[in-house]
């Protein structure tokens, strides 16, 4: 019985946490609001400090063909696609970083993408 109980209420606060929408969500962009409701809050607060950043990009070079964009960052210079970034933060947590979001940007792709 009691394994149960407190089954129950490890599912309750898991529940609660993917259900509750945060009071600021309405000032978020669009691109912000579809990226919230596929992560965890946890992951979530990670990625949106990243958004933050975008307009800190510095670019080095397009590669239209490639599709690639070369990046002086603070980790040194770093080659992105719209889909890999080898910044430590995108390496380590398996998420998308601003330099991958402002590729997105500039091969005009939707910064979010489910794929």
């Amino acid at each position: 019985m009691l394994m149960v109980t407190l089954r129950t209420e490890r599912d309750h606060v898991a529940n609660e946490c993917f259900t509750k929408t945060p009071s600021y969500f309405n000032d978020l962009s669009n691109s912000e609001k579809e990226i919230y409701r596929h992560l965890t809050p946890y992951a979530f607060n990670k990625v949106v400090k990243k958004f933050r950043l975008i307009a800190n990009v510095q670019i080095i070079t397009v590669d239209e063909n490639s599709r690639t964009v070369t990046i002086q960052s603070s980790e040194g210079i770093l080659n992105t696609s719209k889909w890999k970034c080898s910044f430590s933060f995108a390496t380590s947590m398996n998420l998308p970083c601003h330099h991958i979001f402002e590729v997105r940007q500039i091969f005009t792709v939707p910064l979010y993408n489910t794929s």
